[in-house]
């Protein structure tokens, strides 16, 4: 009577890489193997050969790729114009569409690892100190900071007004240039005028008088107030040789003098040109010291007999220093006066490192009070017709005159917010052990809900995204989780105020990976939706003390695929990962590393090539029970199927006795596969009994791809046992 033949079929590679479960407990897993890297599993049940990364642009960065992103803009005639960026933790980047990355000079030395968010047309950046913002032709300081200057008035007899009394004046910094219109805040109050009859009032921004030469830069000035001229969002010293972001200029009797150098004191300053030479050394009056980006300054005024409240009354261009005011007040014949109120809420927002869009605002954290985020305005400042609402964080500002406050703290407050992510009807807001949603649709009814609340921490600023599935997020605790989309509208609502074991943990199988995340680097760590074609992957990048594959600290990147639930490691480890749109409809994963270079992580389209090898790929299985773990067995036969013949040759086939430990299971024996007929793709081998016999009872199987062109794909893994007769 013939010997029962056990076997094992694994013809749907529908396999995951699971190293967290035991082995033992592993063991007859359908899907779960100890090792999947450069083999892509898909909802065909084959395993892909991972493609070449072809150099994205061949520029090198000089450092680690620390950002990418996307800006898709409106030209003028209605059509979509798409920019690509990256950024080490110094330089900002852009692809200048001749096949390089181009420094962006007008942005200078970044201060650390930015955000950036598309709002209004605009690229808003944020580098941890600095704002900037980017129409798509010039780059440019976002908002202005406030004057902190009162204008000069200078009351003169020969005006043709007889009922102006005791007016006072207020001034704003603006840019004019379409696409990219905005306001200060109002400065300071001026005194008032007293009660004056035919007589009219010179205005000018700044006090006092200044001296100057033609051949030197060096700039004197009696009873001014430089320093104040130049003060920043905060109340710090604003101009860059101070450590500040905004550039200034200075402006006299009409004449541009030129970008500002530094600023001693309040009565010495140094241009960085010496000064036009049709002015002369004498006393100079009428002068206003304004950031570089200002095209024009406008005025305002009391509107009625000593009125406080202040209405617009005329814009001066640049480098237009004096205005002379013969309006009469508002209502009667001859008033120049309109209907828009001085504005007072359109402070420039903080630096920060985490930006984030949400309701049509723009969120960040404070970063010198990390438990503070505020947001820009919306209908606040819309609603004036007097500034950009991107561009202003009412009441942020140290020396605000606002009568709002576009900011607000975590609850509790000795935490730091780590990440922001706008998710369904609800900003998440993550800090190292809460995550908790902010509700509302304006200023009016914001609020923070603690009815639904994770008692889990967010890893870094990069690593929280909304899908399709739900909010995906790397924890503090190195776990990544996925908070599902609710398929019914009162699942919002949940029955207690802790939706935490609502948190489905798609990252478990990858546990004892993730505790070798380099707690130093959780701001490096990234989480990027990629959904295109047929991949609808997470992509998980961090920084890993010691790297399995190479075992030295580098960054490791694996694939979560929404559709088919598994986990594979691709080739190259990642600082950074970015979808980009490269043409209309067609979209590719793009990836930076740690030594500069950009590469095409993955391309359904076509558009990107490369002649270089393939990587080498490793699939190390389960340790193999044969569903009866209490006998033993003989291995007798392995199968494999594959696409293409020249595929079969890039393939070894290993395995392993008993292995004591599944993540490194020693010294394999190798098995010769040959073609089961001719120009069959089946192939298939047997282990020599001679090689340490082919008695276990966990088997594991190691299918290792050569690094070299025979693309192509796995279709099915056939593994043959006899079990042992007796007990041994």
């Amino acid at each position: 009577m013939p010997k029962k033949r056990e076997e094992i079929s694994r013809f749907n590679l529908l396999l995951s890489e699971d190293t967290y479960s035991s082995q033992n407990a592993q063991t007859g897993s359908p899907n779960a193997v100890r090792r999947l890297l450069s083999l892509i599993p898909s909802g065909a049940g084959d395993l892909v050969r991972e493609l070449p990364e072809p150099a994205y642009l061949a520029t090198n960065l000089g450092s680690a790729v620390v950002a990418l992103f996307e800006f898709d803009h409106n030209d003028a005639s209605g059509n979509v114009i798409r920019e690509y960026f990256a950024a080490t933790a110094t330089t900002l980047y852009r692809n200048n569409g001749a096949g390089a990355w181009a420094s962006v000079s007008a942005v200078g030395t970044l201060n650390g690892p930015i955000q950036a968010q598309s709002k209004d047309n605009l690229l808003h950046l944020c580098d941890g100190v600095n704002n900037w913002s980017y129409d798509g032709t010039t780059w440019f300081r976002t908002g202005f900071p406030i004057p902190q200057n009162a204008p000069q008035i200078d009351v003169s007899a020969g005006g043709s007004l007889v009922i102006q009394t005791n007016r006072y004046y207020w001034v704003t910094t603006a840019d004019e240039t379409a696409g990219r219109v905005h306001e200060s805040s109002t400065s300071p109050i001026s005194a008032g005028t007293g009660a004056i009859t035919t007589k009219q009032t010179a205005v000018t921004p700044q006090p006092g008088t200044i001296q100057c030469t033609i051949t030197s830069t060096a700039v004197v000035g009696t009873n001014t107030l430089f320093t104040k001229a130049v003060t920043d969002a905060g109340g710090s010293n604003g101009h860059p040789a101070n450590g500040g972001g905004y550039t200034y200029k200075l402006y006299v009797n009409g004449l541009d003098f030129g970008t500002i150098a530094s600023v001693t004191d309040d009565t010495h300053l140094t241009l960085v040109t010496p000064a036009p030479s049709n002015q002369t050394s004498t006393s100079l009056t009428g002068f206003a010291i304004l950031p570089s980006r200002a095209t024009n300054w406008h005025v305002y005024a009391s509107e009625a007999e000593n009125s406080k409240v202040g209405k617009y009354l005329a814009t001066v261009v640049l480098p237009a220093t004096v205005y002379t005011d013969n309006s009469a007040f508002l209502g009667l014949g001859g008033s120049l006066f309109l209907q828009i109120d001085r504005p007072i809420r359109n402070d420039p927002p903080v630096g920060s490192a985490i930006i984030t869009t949400h309701k049509f605002r723009l969120w960040r954290r404070r970063e010198k009070k990390p438990n503070f985020f505020n947001f820009t305005a919306n209908e606040e400042v819309t609603s004036g017709t007097n500034g950009a609402a991107s561009e202003s964080c009412p009441g942020v500002d140290a020396n605000t005159f606002s009568d709002t406050l576009d900011e607000s703290s975590y609850p509790v407050q000795s935490n730091r917010i780590r990440a922001m992510a706008s998710h369904g009807d609800a900003l998440w807001i993550g800090t190292e052990t809460t995550c908790l949603p902010l509700y509302g649709d304006s200023i009016d009814d914001f609020a923070i809900s603690q009815i639904t609340a994770f008692s889990v921490g967010i890893a870094g600023r990069n690593t929280m995204v909304t899908t399709p599935h739900g909010l995906a997020f790397l924890s503090y605790d190195r776990k990544l989780y996925l908070y599902p989309t609710a398929n019914y509208p009162w699942a919002y609502v949940p029955k207690d105020v802790n939706v935490t074991s609502q948190l489905i943990e798609i990252g478990i199988s990858n546990r004892k990976n993730l505790e070798n995340l380099d707690p130093t680097q959780l701001d490096f760590s990234t989480v990027t939706f990629y959904n295109y074609g047929r991949r609808n992957w997470l992509v998980l990048s961090y920084f890993d003390k010691v790297n399995s594959t190479s075992g030295a600290p580098g960054f490791r990147t694996y694939v979560y695929d929404f559709e088919i639930k598994v986990w594979f490691e691709l080739q190259r480890g990642f600082s950074s990962t970015a979808v980009f749109e490269v043409s209309a409809g067609n979209k590719v994963l793009v990836g930076g590393d740690s030594s500069g270079n950009t590469w095409v992580i993955d391309d359904l389209t076509g558009t990107f090539t490369s002649n270089a090898n393939l990587p080498s790929a490793l699939m190390r299985t389960a340790l193999i029970d044969f569903k009866k773990p209490e006998i033993y067995h003989v291995f007798r036969a392995i199968e494999f199927e594959v696409d293409s013949a020249a595929l079969a040759n890039s393939i070894t086939v290993n395995y392993y006795l008993d292995p004591i430990n599944a993540d490194s299971p020693g010294i394999p024996k190798k098995i010769n596969m040959l073609p089961v007929d001719v120009g069959s793709n089946l192939f298939r081998g047997f282990p020599d009994d001679n090689d340490g016999g082919t008695l276990c009872r966990r088997l594991m199987i190691e299918i290792s791809v050569a690094s070299d062109t025979n693309s192509g794909a796995i279709r099915g893994l056939h593994v043959i046992a006899d079990p042992a007769a007796g007990l041994i």
